[in-house]
């Protein structure tokens, strides 16, 4: 695994979550029967954070492993394999989940949304970053 490509996959997917909810938070908060003043009351918590970077690591990590598995080796098949993982692996999930409880559609599209966002770019990073060629030459053939 490369993991320059993971190091930048999770540093990307966090600049993508506070820029996306930095836009969106106010909806969102609403969506939740909050306001942003309620969010901004806890924001030296670093739970929230910490889960979030926790997330992105195994994001990243499973995403490179199963590239790795599959042979994935470009920024378009990367970017086309992390449409499959956001549709089979979150937005139904998510979907499912909110009907269950009966939560905001308005919550479910804006989650949503900034799922697609971090698959597509992590699938682009890692499936596009530079591969480092291994060797085919031995020892006993220089």
């Amino acid at each position: 695994m490369n993991s320059v490509a993971i190091f930048i996959s999770v540093l990307v997917q966090q600049a993508i979550g506070a820029a996306y909810y930095g836009i969106l938070g106010g909806a969102w908060a609403e969506s939740l029967g909050k306001t942003r003043a309620d969010f901004e009351a806890s924001a030296g918590d670093p739970v929230p954070y910490l889960t979030g970077i926790i997330s992105s690591i195994f994001l990243s990590l499973g995403t490179a492993w199963i590239f790795r598995q599959t042979g994935v080796r470009t920024l378009v098949t990367g970017s086309r394999y992390a449409i499959l993982f956001f549709l089979f692996f979150s937005v139904f999930v998510s979907t499912m989940h909110t009907y269950y409880a009966h939560t905001s559609q308005t919550r479910l599209l804006i989650d949503t949304g900034y799922d697609f966002l971090v698959f597509l770019v992590t699938g682009a990073i890692i499936g596009g970053f530079p591969k480092k060629e291994k060797s085919t030459r031995s020892i006993s053939s220089i």
